[in-house]
């Protein structure tokens, strides 16, 4: 199914487009992949990340920047796996949190997973943290609801 030969950190754009080819036209392969079998997605992220210049096992952090300050615009059509969001949904999602009032940084934070400060994930007792302020957020947003609705039935 895979030619153990094929060195996908030596290979050209164009090389690697062509061997992403070959390997969707073989029928076991596209099933594998389908199926999300683990050396098969892993194969298929590889060369597409080498088709596109993107750095292998690095998060497309550049992409949701472009997103965050306004210059990216979604692509036509996308293919997702493993409930990520599409480009058109993320920047829906940054128009509703900038509407909320989040900064382009908690918005970096929000998608990233990243603490700006540390540039490392989140550590479980910040997260402990977010999660107990969740219930008052809600209460909150649930209160601003009922006083816009009892001051437009006025």
């Amino acid at each position: 199914m895979t030619d153990t030969l094929f060195d996908i950190a030596t290979a050209t754009p164009e090389q690697a487009q062509a061997r992403l080819d070959g390997l969707v036209a073989d029928r076991d392969w596209s099933r594998a992949l389908a199926k999300k079998h683990d050396a098969t997605f892993s194969e298929f992220d590889a060369l597409s990340r080498r088709i596109v210049g993107a750095e292998p096992d690095v998060p497309a952090t550049d992409q949701l920047v472009d997103m965050i300050v306004g210059g990216a615009v979604p692509p036509a059509i996308e293919t997702v796996s493993g409930g990520e969001l599409t480009a058109r949904d993320k920047l829906h999602a940054i128009a509703q949190l900038r509407e909320a009032g989040q900064t382009d940084t908690g918005i970096m934070e929000i998608f990233s997973g990243l603490d700006s400060r540390t540039g490392k994930p989140f550590d479980a007792e910040t997260v402990s943290l977010a999660k107990s302020w969740r219930g008052e957020y809600e209460a909150r947003s649930q209160l601003r609801l009922f006083s816009a609705i009892i001051a437009f039935a006025a």
